[in-house]
């Protein structure tokens, strides 16, 4: 069974999100420790509990690509910005 995808616009109506908020790109989410991937030099991963310090992807599949290499529990998720800050959301229901 494949994932949903939640996708941008979801989040911008289901949250109302402001008129001026922008999709950053996707960052990668250690749901366990509730961290964020900050930089990635082959097999060491260094993680911060600060998205705004998150390695920013212009796309899912980059993203993905680096999370099958990734041995721990990561998911994908949004990086929204508006004038209230930064805003995280899954990528898959």
């Amino acid at each position: 069974m494949s994932k949903k995808i939640l996708s941008p616009n979801y989040y911008r109506r289901s949250l109302s999100f402001p008129k001026f908020t922008c999709l950053l790109g996707y960052i990668i989410h250690l749901e366990a420790t509730d961290e964020y991937l900050h930089e990635s030099n082959g097999p060491i991963l260094l993680w911060s509990k600060d998205p705004s310090m998150s390695i920013i992807f212009p796309s899912r599949g980059k993203a993905e690509k680096l999370i099958q290499s990734i041995k721990k529990e990561v998911i994908p998720c949004y990086l929204f910005e508006n004038d209230d800050g930064l805003i995280v959301a899954r990528v898959y229901e």
